[in-house]
């Protein structure tokens, strides 16, 4: 006799129909083609770098139509999307490609199944270069007026990568290394530096460059040996003028200056012009009064610059109107009396 189900019996029976029923309609859902838009970033390459470089990027929105269950997927495939364009027999420096072929064909995505139905914009404009490959020598471009020598590279030759065209009519392609004055600036001189530079190519061959390519240079950089000058320099400075005069003449005279400061312009070694810089009082300028010079007027007298040994001064300094006035002497009794130290007493004889 069979057993009699239980209305327990029947839930779990119910329940299991409704949970397989449940996996079906999720299985054909995520079979179940559906569109979405996506914006997406495409980048071309070459399919051989070395003989030729494409360069393209554009940002392109498509329409396509994939499982529900793969969207998710598409959307985060990483961007940009690397299109690699074969060589099409041709040296044409532009070409026009077609998006939703390109697209249609893009592995992450035709593995996936996914059907491209539209994109904006329709086609892309890629520029389309057959390089040249060259080991050029690398020269110093620099100031010789700010260097005691010649720079010392570490790289004397280096490879460039460029597009062909730019090598034509050139007679003596080469790279280089820039010591501009900037990099100099605020150096000491005299003493030997070894800073790690771009080699960069001539001003020659950059100009004949395409925009926007990025020349392939190995190495990219190298290390220069360089020893700063220590020429000479101008420096021009403003100082205040001291009145020397007699020690008996103190206090009984005045004087009035019609400049109480002078400019002044040197020339001297550049570390010796940075140390006066730095102190100010390695130069000083003196009015010196001779007992003639005080004698109550106008005087007219050249001041003197004591600047540091082997510092010239360039322009001559300006003359000096001095007015001299007498002080009125104080009366003898007005005078006070001198304070003297106490002696000590002398022994007895």
């Amino acid at each position: 006799m069979a057993k009699k189900r239980t209305i327990w019996d029947e839930v779990r029976i119910w329940a299991t129909v409704a949970f397989v029923t449940l996996l079906i309609w999720l299985y054909a859902e995520a079979k179940t083609l559906q569109s979405d838009d996506l914006a997406i970033k495409v980048r071309f390459v070459s399919k051989n770098p070395e003989l030729y470089r494409v360069q393209g990027e554009v940002i392109v929105q498509m329409r396509y139509f994939c499982t529900s269950g793969q969207i998710a997927e598409v959307r985060n495939l990483p961007q940009p999307f690397e299109i690699t364009i074969t060589q099409n027999g041709t040296d044409e420096p532009q070409r026009t490609v077609a998006l939703r072929e390109q697209l249609a064909r893009f592995k992450p995505l035709s593995t996936r199944g996914v059907i491209i139905e539209q994109v904006r914009p329709e086609s892309a404009t890629i520029q389309y270069f057959r390089l040249e490959k060259r080991t050029l020598d690398v020269r110093p471009q620099y100031n010789a007026e700010l260097l005691t020598d010649e720079p010392k590279i570490e790289t004397l030759r280096a490879s460039v990568r460029l597009p062909a065209e730019v090598f034509e009519d050139v007679a003596d392609p080469a790279l280089r290394i820039v010591l501009d004055d900037e990099l100099i600036t605020d150096r000491d001189v005299g003493v030997p530096y070894r800073e790690q530079l771009p080699i960069r190519l001539t001003p020659e061959l950059d100009a004949r460059v395409p925009e926007l390519f990025e020349p392939e240079i190995d190495p990219e950089t190298t290390f220069v040996s360089f020893t700063i000058k220590n020429r000479n320099v101008g420096y021009e400075t403003r100082r205040a003028v001291k009145a020397t005069l007699p020690i008996d003449a103190v206090g009984r005279f005045t004087l009035e200056l019609d400049q109480k400061y002078q400019e002044i312009k040197l020339e001297g070694k550049e570390d010796v012009i940075a140390k006066i810089d730095e102190e100010p009082d390695l130069v000083r300028v003196y009015l010196d009064l001779t007992e003639e010079e005080l004698e109550p007027g106008e005087h007219t007298i050249q001041p003197r610059v004591e600047v540091p040994a082997d510092v010239v001064i360039t322009d001559p300094l300006k003359l000096i109107t001095l007015t001299v006035r007498a002080r009125a002497a104080a009366p003898e009794d007005a005078r006070p009396e001198p304070d003297l130290p106490d002696l000590p007493d002398l022994p007895a004889e």
